[in-house]
């Protein structure tokens, strides 16, 4: 088996270096934007679900649910009816989890 040279006549291993430095570049930016997504919603936005409630405030409230008897529920729903949720919680003036307990609690209570 013929062994090939280390670097071809011409300049190509150079080409081919600042070739791979340009591609690492380039899969370095998507995890770069990853990252920064990722800490700022560790941070957190005033007013935005991660940021008001530090780790230590959620806990406490997961302790609080826990001792009202509440249990952490996930469900996929239709994108129609979410809407049709969230319009009804504003309109009540509500929070959407006592929202959905009460339409189960009165839904499941019917005969």
């Amino acid at each position: 088996m013929r062994k090939m040279p280390d670097h071809q006549p011409g300049g190509h291993r150079h080409e081919t270096h600042r070739f791979a430095q340009e591609r690492r570049a380039e899969n370095r930016q998507p995890h770069q934007a990853i990252r920064q997504f990722r800490q700022a919603r560790r941070r957190g936005a005033a007013g935005k679900p991660g940021g008001e409630a530090p780790l230590a405030d959620r806990r406490e409230q997961r302790r609080q649910d826990q001792a009202r008897g509440l249990v952490p529920f996930a469900c996929k729903l239709n994108v129609d009816l979410l809407a049709q949720l969230r319009a009804l919680s504003l309109a009540r003036d509500t929070d959407l989890n006592e929202l959905v307990a009460d339409l189960l609690t009165k839904g499941l209570a019917q005969p």
